[in-house]
């Protein structure tokens, strides 16, 4: 059985977990060579303080950035499964051909802004000045290489949308390898610092993009055959891509921009303060891994049981999904909560920092047990095509509650990383009391983008 028909079909809790375990296993791989970047500026770099707050602040950056390229990328999985659970097999051929196009304009104007603003944004970001000419050499030469990065992306979402998230697994994996040789060379012996880890990373993304497009090509079932004709941006196609995408892109983007401002608020505070920041986020986004692989994995298997007129099954893979996410992030959680300075010191052994992370991680850490449930609804909704409600309630969410409860923290007499660390967890309680409500109207089954109506006229 193929891999599209076992998300439509099958035991729910065995296809969810079939399907999201190279999820699971890409997001790990993807944090692993993300985290040596944090690990070898650290631990090598002749000055770790300031390379951990050029990382902290560029990766943030780009992050946000990315954002944008990913949440199209998610628009595609969903149009992809769309017309892959409705069975309109030619409709799966145009949309993956006007993908092409649509990330290759993006890619070219996201870099563009990136290398010719990078003096401004990090002025903008409030950079100590020990890290300032480390952070701008970061985001010229990650924004020289979003060609890669976006490329990348939308080959997993194309992939991902029929089913196959075990290719995006591999290319990860390539891309992992590289990236560790390239930071123990570069930032190590060559002491190259956040720029060394900027190359490495740029250049596993190349490889990785690459060998995507090679092994498409060599596809048999793949359904696009590369030829120019093949790659012209639909009309019907672009829009619907960018109907689904474009909320998700600017939800992830808006909220990169949150990140952004509390980062330029804890910069404020001194440099071992972004530094420590910088470590902690990274610690937290890997304990919050199977929730963000479950949601990826939930959007896509909704996408197909939508369209093929199973929102029942569609509803079970989103429970299973909050079931085993929440596990293992209440387990990552306890162990990062009882030993957090331990943790801590695996990335740097600056007790500076090390002391003001152990303070935002007691607080921050709270917001990995509750992200199951918002990413688990928020895959679920995406999935259903209700993209724009993600959208508002993440925005909502993040500058109502995090960056307004960050900026009022930070402002207070006396207040610690402790105090920063509980806007996120706050925020993320809020999200989860309307996805619940959202959940419980039913309104999620009324979306436009499955309707029998809607797949018809774009049929004709």
């Amino acid at each position: 059985m193929s891999q599209e028909n076992r998300l439509l079909q099958g035991g729910i809790f065995s296809s969810l977990v079939r399907f999201a375990l190279p999820f699971l296993a890409a997001a790990l791989l993807q944090q692993l060579y993300g985290t040596v970047d944090t690990l070898t500026v650290g631990r090598l770099s002749a000055n770790a303080a300031a390379g951990l707050s050029a990382i902290s602040t560029g990766a943030q950056i780009i992050y946000m950035v990315t954002t944008l390229v990913m949440g199209l990328a998610t628009g595609g999985t969903v149009l992809i499964g769309q017309y892959v659970g409705s069975g309109q097999q030619e409709n799966v051929k145009r949309a993956i051909g006007t993908m092409f196009p649509v990330f290759g304009i993006a890619a070219v104007v996201l870099s563009a802004l990136l290398v010719g603003f990078s003096g401004g944004i990090v002025r903008l970001m409030q950079v100590p000045e020990a890290a300032a000419p480390a952070a701008r050499q970061y985001l010229i030469i990650c924004g020289a290489g979003m060609i890669f990065v976006t490329g990348y992306n939308m080959v997993s979402g194309i992939l991902r949308g029929l089913g196959d998230s075990k290719t995006p697994m591999l290319l990860v994996a390539i891309a992992c390898v590289i990236n560790i040789i390239g930071d123990i060379v570069l930032v190590g012996p060559m002491q190259m610092g956040a720029a060394g880890a900027a190359v490495a990373t740029i250049v596993a993304q190349a490889v990785s993009f690459l060998s995507s497009l090679f092994i498409l090509k060599r596809r048999k079932d793949f359904p696009l055959t590369f030829r120019r004709s093949s790659f012209a941006l639909k009309k019907e196609q672009a829009r619907l891509l960018l109907k689904l995408g474009v909320p998700v892109a600017l939800q992830d983007f808006c909220i990169g921009i949150s990140f952004a401002l509390i980062s330029a608020f804890v910069n404020r505070l001194g440099l071992e303060q972004s530094a420590c920041v910088g470590v902690a986020s990274r610690i937290s986004t890997i304990a919050m891994l199977a929730a963000t692989a479950f949601m990826s994995a939930i959007a896509a298997m909704t996408a197909q049981n939508m369209g093929g007129g199973q929102p029942g099954r569609a509803v079970q893979s989103m429970k299973w999904g909050m079931v085993i996410s929440a596990v293992l992030s209440f387990a990552a959680c306890a162990v990062v909560e009882c030993f957090p300075a331990a943790v801590l010191g695996f990335f740097t052994d600056d007790a500076g920092v090390i002391a003001q992370g152990v303070l935002y991680l007691r607080s921050n850490m709270l917001d990995v047990a509750l992200v199951p449930f918002v990413f688990c609804m928020n895959g679920f909704f995406s999935g259903c095509g209700h993209t724009g409600f993600s959208m508002a309630n993440n925005l909502i969410s993040t500058f109502g509650v995090r960056v307004a409860g960050t900026l009022l923290i930070s402002l207070l007499p006396g207040a610690t990383m402790f105090h920063i660390g509980l806007a996120a967890p706050a925020a993320s309680a809020a999200q989860i009391v309307i996805e619940v409500v959202y959940l419980a109207s039913g309104r999620w089954r009324r979306g436009d983008m499955f309707s029998q109506q809607k797949l018809d006229e774009v049929t004709a």
